[in-house]
């Protein structure tokens, strides 16, 4: 790990501990302490995660704030499995989970952002319909993250399906954001600036067939 693991700076601007934040991730990406974590089962890998986070939590707790490979593994099916757990498990795909809102903090109930699903061409549109609806605090959503798996209620035929998670896409490889996608940065946080924490707001979104 070079210098990249050394005592965490919390006087340092706040630029500087996201980007050592990130050197460290990628570090560990790089060695393999991420290999299996979201494609092998069973009591080791489960084991190995939960020792992992806690040695993370005592270092920095900025490192312990990755869940959208967890949400894809959880609310996804094997096509989701097979299309995004190996490129998220070896950062490819840098995903943040997009659950809470301005309006609603992370009452998923009340969530306002609204995915209406057009049959005409099978995908399933996302939109921040007011300001209240946008998505807040969302970790790596300010700087890195490409995808996003939003929580959202469905509607199809205009009849309300519930709080489903969606997968869009919100910048491209080479780091600049999708059309219709508008993100900014909910700035400083105590003791957790090394997370990019960021406001994501949704203007007719299409993504196709990545409902879950």
């Amino acid at each position: 790990g070079g210098k990249v693991f050394v005592l965490p700076n919390y006087n340092q601007p706040m630029e500087q501990q996201r980007e050592i934040m990130l050197k460290r991730i990628d570090y560990l990406f790089d060695i393999g302490e991420f290999k299996g974590w979201l494609t092998e089962q069973g009591e080791e890998i489960e084991l190995k995660k939960f020792a992992s986070f806690e040695v993370f939590g005592i270092f920095d707790h900025s490192m312990g704030t990755m869940l959208a490979g967890g949400a894809v593994q959880v609310f996804g099916t094997k096509h989701h499995h097979d299309k995004w757990l190996r490129d998220t498990e070896t950062h490819v795909v840098k995903g943040c989970f997009a659950m809470s809102e301005l309006g609603h903090g992370s009452n998923v109930r009340e969530v306002e952002t609204v995915t209406t699903y057009d049959s005409n061409t099978q995908e399933f549109v996302i939109n921040t319909p007011c300001e209240s609806a946008q998505k807040f605090w969302i970790g790596e959503a300010a700087n890195h993250a490409t995808h996003a798996i939003v929580f959202s209620p469905l509607n199809i035929n205009r009849s309300n399906q519930g709080v489903h998670a969606f997968i869009a896409q919100i910048r491209d490889a080479d780091g600049y954001l999708c059309q219709n996608v508008w993100i900014a940065d909910c700035g400083r946080k105590i003791g957790l600036n090394g997370v990019d924490n960021g406001q994501i707001w949704f203007g007719n979104v299409y993504s196709r067939g990545f409902g879950m």
